[in-house]
């Protein structure tokens, strides 16, 4: 009997041993950081983390505000790590009829966590950038050329709004004809809104001014004729390229005879290194001429200044060589392009400094042949 006993004890416990929910629970992953906290869509994400032995077997959910859910595999890259990719939520949004709805989207925090069945982790918040800057359609869409745009939007790195080559406004003129123009800083101060999460300088809002192109020059009277009565787009893009634009809006644009004085001046913006040796301030900037319609060539011909300095001109026209520094008051080769930037350098004392910003002032002037 004793024996029966001991039996049934044995088969008692080798019952319980395997049966449902006897084994330890796996354990939740903890999620502790990302890293960036944001990224373009497709772009990388890092999750830093706890109880990632097992990762693999689970689901990476990105959620929005609106409850909508994207799923996808994470990709284990250490022990306690692993790596997802923001999913495409802004295709079609580059739409002014979706520029609020756009917005919207980009403002939002966005969660990531990972799931198995009915077992969810913790949530961390992380955001996804647009790839597409916004545009808001001014209420007089008629311009004419040479005119000054201001346009409100947002959606960009006001970092590198106004730094030569980083953004660029588009004009197209007639269907399948465009001239591409550099975005300038308003007049005044522009609003700004940091997106959460986003690097510094990405604003939700903001202002841009834009020179209208005189898309008139070079063309015959029957091209100026379909110029003038065709409705053409206006569009913006960053420097992820042409194939992000913002959305657009229609444009006419109007011809303007434009008086040139000659010589004319133009006086560059300045841009300040304050870390400069011997108590002496660095000092960059550069500048875009454009040059009317009806003129062939200009030429360099001085710079007043206050301090050593030098300058580079570029340009469009074969006529000029790219990367000649000039010294002060010396002439430059005419170039013949639309359009030259001009680059310069200075080195001025620390004496120039006055109240809270660096007074200096760099002028350059240049002759036209009409």
């Amino acid at each position: 009997m004793r024996r029966f006993f001991i039996l049934l004890l044995l088969l008692t416990i080798a019952q319980l041993s395997f049966a449902p929910g006897a084994v330890n629970a796996e354990p939740v992953p903890v999620l502790l950081s990302v890293n960036p906290t944001a990224a373009y869509p497709g772009g990388a994400i890092t999750v830093t983390g706890s109880n990632f032995n097992d990762i693999q077997t689970w689901t990476v959910v990105v959620q929005l505000t609106t409850g909508e859910k994207f799923q996808q595999a994470p990709v284990k890259t250490t022990f306690n790590q692993f790596t997802f990719k923001p999913p495409m939520i802004y295709t079609g949004m580059n739409v002014t009829a979706k520029n609020a709805e756009h917005r919207e989207k980009i403002k939002n925090i966005k969660l990531i966590y990972v799931q198995k069945g009915t077992v969810v982790s913790n949530k961390l918040p992380f955001q996804i950038v647009s790839f597409y800057p916004i545009i808001d359609p001014p209420s007089v869409t008629t311009f004419k050329t040479g005119d000054p745009m201001t346009l409100a939007g947002g959606n960009w790195n006001t970092n590198a709004l106004y730094a030569p080559e980083q953004y660029w406004a588009v004009f197209e003129y007639l269907p399948g004809r465009s001239v591409k123009t550099p975005i300038e800083k308003p007049l005044g101060i522009s609003p700004s809104l940091q997106i959460p999460l986003a690097p510094t300088g990405m604003s939700l809002v903001g202002t841009i001014m834009v020179k209208v192109p005189d898309v008139y020059c070079g063309m015959t009277q029957e091209v100026q004729d379909a110029i003038s009565k065709n409705k053409g787009k206006f569009y913006i893009y960053s420097n992820l390229g042409p194939n992000f634009p913002s959305n657009s809006f229609d444009i006419q644009i109007a011809k303007k005879p434009l008086t040139l004085p000659n010589p004319s001046k133009t006086t560059l913006g300045p841009f300040y290194n304050t870390q400069a040796p011997n108590r002496t301030v660095t000092y960059r900037g550069s500048t875009y001429v454009m040059l009317p319609c009806r003129v062939e060539k200009a030429v360099i011909t001085g710079v007043k200044n206050t301090s050593q300095s030098r300058i580079r001109l570029s340009a469009g026209g074969s006529a000029m060589v790219d990367g000649i520094w000039l010294n002060p008051g010396e002439t430059i080769s005419a170039f013949n392009g639309k359009t030259a930037n001009v680059q310069w350098e200075a080195v001025g004392p620390e004496s120039s400094k006055s109240g809270p910003t660096y007074v200096f002032t760099l002028e350059i002037t240049w002759k036209a042949t009409l």
